[in-house]
């Protein structure tokens, strides 16, 4: 019968994904027979991988292989021979996680961090292993490649970094520009939570997920220090931002109105953050162990049930960290120390 699909109604919010790896769905069974392993095997008639992450490349007319990425040119371990790099057929994806995170870093051009981020790269951890991810930066560049193929950094419009009332770095109007690049980007639209990173934070999106799942579908961000008696109480610091779908909406949308409604150019971008989301309504969460950050509290990496540990400024204290993770010190208490407690009727009166 003829469909008329006149639309009857509202539309019911939410997400509404036909990618099946986006619902969490893993491969169907067929694949493992029918589709390609990665480079031992022809995948020019079947166009579809086993493995996930990879592609079907082509090399010419009479080849073809699976891989993560692919360089057009002449390649030495395959004696010189020239590569297309066309792509046949479509990518084999990962199944999300619950809740699906966006995570994103931004990195300085021409210090340690896009080496850092590459690293990072088939580790199981750090920003490549959330569902998505994007790296930003005043310049476009390669950062290797990611499970889904080539990553290339976004661009955003630099901007002066003053010192900031606490004498760290004043990189709020910076930092707006990002947002914008997050924005304009979209990435975020399609994942429950956006996490902005450090490069030099070593990040356990599985942990995440644990932290982040009581608070997913409401309009929160999650402050995540409570280094003592700072002058403007617990706060979210920067190196781990996690922002749920219907806060950063709310940000995107009303941006404006903290820009020309705060004082902010004395602050750092993390204050600003927590402060616009505020007053936009969006409320806060705290979890004061979803991190380990050194500039808070301190770095402890056999923290059991930390997230994030910061700072790891170079490859090998980064991957140190991340093999101290696998080795968790055991729970000795859940009760908050008595420091804390006064803290927080401090800060609360």
């Amino acid at each position: 019968q003829e469909w008329w699909c006149h639309p009857v109604g509202p539309k019911t919010p939410g997400f509404a994904s036909t990618d099946p790896w986006k619902r969490g769905e893993k491969v169907a069974d067929w694949v493992a027979d029918v589709c390609a392993a990665e480079g031992s095997h022809d995948c020019r008639k079947s166009k579809c991988c086993k493995d996930a992450g990879r592609q079907c490349y082509e090399k010419n007319a009479g080849w073809a292989s699976c891989s993560v990425g692919c360089i057009p040119g002449p390649r030495e371990e395959d004696h010189g021979a020239n590569w297309t790099c066309k792509a046949l057929g479509p990518r084999t994806h990962t199944a999300w996680g619950t809740p699906s995170l966006y995570c994103f870093s931004v990195a300085q051009p021409t210090n340690y961090e896009p080496g850092l981020l590459k690293a990072q790269q088939g580790t199981g951890a750090g920003i490549f292993s959330c569902d998505l991810y994007s790296v930003l930066s005043t310049e476009r560049f390669s950062v290797g490649f990611g499970p889904n193929g080539p990553v290339e950094t976004i661009t955003f419009i630099p901007a002066p970094v003053v010192q900031s009332k606490d004498y760290t770095a004043g990189n709020t109007e910076l930092f707006m520009h990002v947002w914008d690049s997050v924005k304009n980007a979209g990435l975020w639209k399609s994942a429950d939570w956006t996490v902005k990173v450090d490069p030099d934070a070593v990040l356990l999106p599985h942990r995440l997920r644990q932290h982040l799942k009581p608070h997913t579908g409401n309009k929160v961000y999650i402050v995540n220090c409570a280094k003592p008696y700072m002058p403007e109480g617990p706060m979210m610091f920067g190196a781990m931002e996690a922002i749920s779908n219907a806060a950063i909406s709310e940000y995107f949308v009303h941006a404006n109105d903290c820009a020309t409604g705060l004082d902010w150019k004395a602050w750092g971008e993390d204050l600003f953050m927590g402060k616009c989301l505020e007053k936009l309504g969006v409320k806060r969460a705290n979890d004061f162990h979803i991190y380990s950050d050194g500039v808070c509290t301190g770095v402890d990496c056999t923290d059991p049930d930390a997230a994030a540990f910061h700072p790891k400024k170079d490859v090998t204290s980064w991957l140190a960290c991340l093999e101290q993770t696998k080795h968790p010190a055991p729970r000795t208490s859940t009760e908050a120390p008595q420091w804390f407690k006064d803290y927080m009727k401090t800060y609360a009166s």
